[in-house]
């Protein structure tokens, strides 16, 4: 939303200097240019830049991302595994007491792993924060 209102503002700025950029030029087309005996300055063109990505930020990106990778790996096979777990224990015992107590441990070893996950990913980067579902940030 932020963005569409920048990307708005940017275009009618933009019009805007081209539009008055167009009529001043007519004007100028008119006028015969005079002679000056100061000595003509070319304008040099900026040095093209180029950008190099730092070597340490890069090796610092990758650790991260490897990081990241096998913290999310872990949760995967902890929620795995608390599934497989919640599946035998109804496969022995189809009981609905036995269902509930394997429905609460799946349940509270699921938020262990998330806690656990969500732990990680701050000690790897301490501006990480989760995402809610149905809730999105405009940058």
């Amino acid at each position: 939303m932020k963005n569409k209102k920048v990307i708005a503002i940017a275009t009618a700025g933009l019009g805007s200097l081209l539009l008055i950029g167009t009529t001043g030029s007519a004007f100028a087309a008119d006028a015969t240019p005079t002679p000056t005996s100061s000595a003509t300055t070319q304008a040099t063109p900026h040095p093209t830049a180029s950008h190099t990505a730092d070597p340490a930020k890069k090796a610092l990106r990758e650790a991260n991302a490897t990081a990241r990778k096998a913290v999310n790996e872990t949760f995967k096979a902890a929620v795995a595994k608390a599934k497989a777990e919640f599946k035998a224990v109804l496969a022995t015992n189809p009981t609905p007491e036995a269902k509930a107590a394997a429905k609460a441990t799946c349940k509270a070893t699921v938020e262990a792993a998330r806690t656990a996950r969500q732990t990680a990913m701050v000690a790897i980067n301490p501006n990480w924060t989760p995402h809610v579902k149905g809730q999105h940030v405009d940058n």
